[in-house]
């Protein structure tokens, strides 16, 4: 059995055991050999030279890439990052001014193009339901004094009536409602005690004509609701 132990280059200690005890001395050549062998182990190509500047490439690279980040976060920010730091918005305008008017209009177009409403209004029982717009012939001396119908309205607020499609026998209702950035809470998220009160006026008027198509004279109502995720709409 052989044991060979390698140390430093001008050091190398060569130890021959065999089974009787013996211990014969390698020839010449073979411990040239070993000796050249122990070299290439020890040594190596002396390390390359660092560039001064690397340090400098690096925090420039790492700084472009920072920049770029931000930027491309401030002009295309995720949504969920805007419910956090929404984006500053101008306050309501006035209500008779053109810009206004204009305003009012494109958001009456866009709510008779909500997809929910053209595919619902194609269904096959849509002869079972009708449409209404609640508020729109209210009379003014009551509009001034009411909440939802007078304070709240206008751009920026409750800009348009809501549309309600509701069945002819009064057991179901949907209610369109646009809600704008002028109500919010924390800015940017609709305030929670506006969208209670638009819930709570949406299922009043549907108990109240389901009571009247039943004849029933007084009903008592209860509800439990939770707004999630899902119901979350930016303003």
């Amino acid at each position: 059995m052989f044991t060979l132990r390698f140390g430093t280059a001008r050091h190398l200690l060569t130890q021959a055991v065999v089974s009787n005890g013996t211990a014969y001395n390698m020839s010449s050549n073979i411990l040239r050999r070993i000796l050249t062998n122990a070299r290439g182990f020890s040594t190596g190509p002396p390390p390359a030279a660092r560039s001064p500047y690397r340090h400098l490439r690096t925090l420039a690279l790492g700084g472009s890439v920072i920049v770029t980040s931000y930027a491309l976060g401030a002009v295309y920010p995720h949504p969920y990052i805007t419910f956090i730091s929404p984006r500053p918005a101008p306050a309501p305008p006035d209500p008779d001014s053109p810009q206004s008017i204009i305003y009012t209009a494109t958001l009456e177009q866009t709510l008779q193009t909500l997809p929910l409403l053209t595919s619902h209004r194609a269904q096959p029982d849509a002869h079972e339901w009708y449409e209404t717009r609640p508020y729109v012939n209210y009379p003014e001396q009551l509009r001034v004094n009411s909440l939802t119908a007078g304070a709240l309205r206008g751009p920026g607020k409750l800009a348009l009536p809501p549309l309600v499609r509701a069945r002819k026998d009064e057991s179901e209702a949907i209610v369109i409602v646009h809600v704008g950035r002028g109500v919010c809470g924390h800015d940017g998220i609709i305030h929670g005690g506006l969208l209670a009160t638009i819930l709570d006026e949406s299922l009043a008027r549907t108990v109240s004509f389901l009571c009247r198509a039943l004849s029933v004279s007084s009903c008592v109502v209860k509800g439990d609701y939770q707004f999630t995720r899902k119901n979350w709409r930016h303003c």
